[in-house]
Formats: C-alpha cells, sequence, structure tokens
C-alpha cells in the first residue's frame, strides 16, 4: 500500500511518481529508481496489515521486521507462507533459516525459509514452511540429543498419511523430511534412524544433496528395535548398540556316533555373544526305539546317553530344549556297533 510522502520544493509529485513508473528514463538511472522504491517502501512498511515481528535461528533477542502472506492452498497439509523482509541495508534472511512469529496465536511457531529472492532490498521475498515435527538423535560423537524442527512434506510423499496434532501419527509409507542443513544436521547419513511420534524411519537418500542451506531426506518405514527411546523419539543408530545379538547353543562333545556299550556324557549351554547363560534345557531321544540306548538326565545342562546295541536305519534324534523360551535344537548322533 502506498502512503503519502514528503516532496521537495524541487521534485514535484508528478515527477516523483513519474520516476517510479518509469525508472529508466534517461533522467532517472536504475540505482536511483532502486533507491527511491527502497525508500518507499520503508516509509508504509509497518503500517501494511501484513506486517509481523519475527525472529530467527531461535534467537530472540533480535527481532526483524517483516511482511507474512498468505500462501496456502486448498490441498497443502503442510502450512507455507510467503515472507518479504523489511528493505534493510542489506539482506537479513537465507534459504535455510528458521523463522519464529506468532501465528494462530501460538508464541513463536517456527517455520523454514526454503527460497527467497533478493535481487532487490525493496523485494526480499521468499517461501517458508511450517515445521510440524521435530527431528531427534543422539550424536554419534558426545552422545547429546539434538533436536531441531523439521517439516515432513505431504505433497512429495508417495502415500497418504493420517495426521494428529504433532505432525504424523501414523505413516503408511515413505516420507520426505525438510530440515535446516548445519553443522550437526551435516553428519546425517544413510541408513541413519529417527523416530516420528514413535515410528521409525531410515533415511534411504538425500534429496537437493547439493543445497547448501537445508536438508531433503527421503526415508523408508523401518521396524522399532530394541533399545528405541519411543517416549523422547529417540531411535538407536550407535553401531555398537545396534549390533547383532549372537545367540548360540553347544551341545558337546561334537560327536555323531556313540559305539555299542559306550556311555557319554554331554553337556549342553545356550551362549550370548560367547558368554554362557544360566538357560536349563530339557532333554528327549527321538527317532530310535528305546531299547537301543539308555537316556540319564544328570541336570538341567548335563545328561547321558549309553549305546545298547547298534541301529543301522537312521540316526538318533537328540532335541535340547529351553526351559526358558521353549526354543529346541537338535543333534543327530549315529548308534554304531562295536567299532
Amino acid at each position: 500500500m502506498l502512503t503519502p510522502t514528503k516532496v521537495s520544493a524541487k521534485e514535484s509529485c508528478v515527477k516523483r511518481l513519474n520516476s517510479i513508473l518509469h525508472p529508466y528514463s534517461e533522467s532517472n538511472t536504475e540505482e536511483q529508481a532502486n533507491s527511491q522504491i527502497t525508500d518507499l517502501t520503508k516509509s508504509s512498511f509497518n503500517s501494511s496489515t501484513d506486517h509481523r515481528i519475527v525472529y530467527k535461528n531461535f534467537n530472540y533477542k533480535t527481532p526483524y521486521d517483516a511482511w507474512i502472506y498468505e500462501g496456502n492452498e486448498t490441498n497443502k497439509i503442510v502450512g507455507y507462507k510467503y515472507l518479504q523482509s523489511y528493505p534493510y541495508d542489506e539482506p537479513k534472511f537465507k534459504i535455510g533459516d528458521y523463522v519464529h512469529w506468532n501465528y494462530n496465536h501460538k508464541e513463536f511457531s517456527t517455520w523454514i525459509l526454503i527460497s527467497l529472492d533478493t535481487e532487490y532490498l525493496y523485494n526480499i521475498k521468499g517461501r517458508m514452511l511450517l515445521c510440524n515435527n521435530s527431528l531427534r538423535w543422539k550424536d554419534k560423537n558426545t552422545g547429546e540429543i539434538n533436536c531441531y524442527p523439521c517439516v515432513i512434506e505431504d505433497s512429495m510423499t508417495y502415500t497418504n498419511f493420517k495426521w494428529g496434532n504433532r505432525g504424523v501419527v501414523e505413516p503408511s509409507g515413505d516420507i520426505i523430511v525438510v530440515v535446516q542443513r548445519n553443522e550437526y544436521t551435516s553428519q546425517i547419513s544413510i541408513n541413519d534412524r529417527f523416530l516420528f511420534d514413535g515410528v521409525g524411519f531410515k533415511v534411504k537418500q538425500f534429496l537437493n544433496e547439493l543445497n547448501p542451506n537445508y536438508l531433503e531426506l527421503y526415508m523408508m518405514k523401518t521396524p522399532e528395535l530394541d533399545g528405541d527411546d519411543l517416549n523422547d523419539n529417540i531411535a538407536i543408530n550407535d553401531r555398537q548398540e545396534e549390533k547383532e545379538v549372537l545367540h548360540n547353543v553347544v551341545i558337546s562333545p561334537n560327536i555323531s556316533k556313540i559305539n555299542q556299550g559306550e556311555t557319554i556324557q554331554f553337556s549342553v549351554y545356550n551362549y550370548i555373544n560367547e558368554v554362557k547363560q544360566s538357560d536349563e534345557f530339557s532333554v528327549e531321544i527321538q527317532n530310535v526305539p528305546k531299547e537301543y540306548y539308555e537316556l540319564n538326565i544328570i541336570d538341567g545342562n548335563n545328561f547321558e546317553i549309553k549305546n545298547v546295541k547298534e541301529y543301522q536305519i537312521n540316526p538318533m534324534t537328540v532335541e535340547c530344549k529351553d526351559t526358558a523360551t521353549g526354543d529346541s535344537f537338535q543333534k543327530n548322533i549315529w548308534l554304531g556297533g562295536n567299532w
């Protein structure tokens, strides 16, 4: 909106207006025209109904004047608006900045600038998206929790979402996450996992990877892992934390035949990552008639088998069942002759 401005006696209103409407006339250089438009914009800036006081990048001590006006389309779920900066002597905003302002009666809602035209100081204008969730993870080097507002885009996803108050509640497929690029988010790698409202996602691709100001992360849904903090939305990512737990049941001695008349004592133990556990086992023998062998249970981890007489049709199957987990493990042993 144009408002009346003071004009010197040497310059008529008609001449001043003509210089603005026709900035490239012989008597008005481009630099002069830009300066005049900038001055005019400054004089009326704060009286606009679109005027807002905003802050950026979590610094709430330094306010900035800006116009913010509607950009939403009827089919958009993630809100976006346009920001036009006051014509400061130099640009105060850049792509990737977090912008905070009072929106929908929420103190300091957070938005991220994803485009910005800075060609003219009087028309520094960009588009920003409303952050609808937070990207949280444990720093791989320090162990501290990093947290940055992010946008989970609807128009760039390949499936539909059920949305809740904090963003995604029940995602059914892949998502695009937009977050500021900085020294912490730049450490994010392919296959890093994140939780949004307790649902796990894994980074599969960086979109627009060369953009120096913000990241677009293509993520796929991933199963929950033991150790995921569902309350604070911190996913397991440390490679030591993610190390596969190796279960191994060992029946020893590792032999495949018992000679006729011979008695062999066996032990059976469960090992987790090569550490012996206290699990106990029940033992049964299958596939051989009972008159061909004798089974003596010593305790929950030890037993004896005696070969009463040779059996050549098939080996006996020794089944050891973990009494705690119900998992079964088998070993085949032949009942041989005298040698």
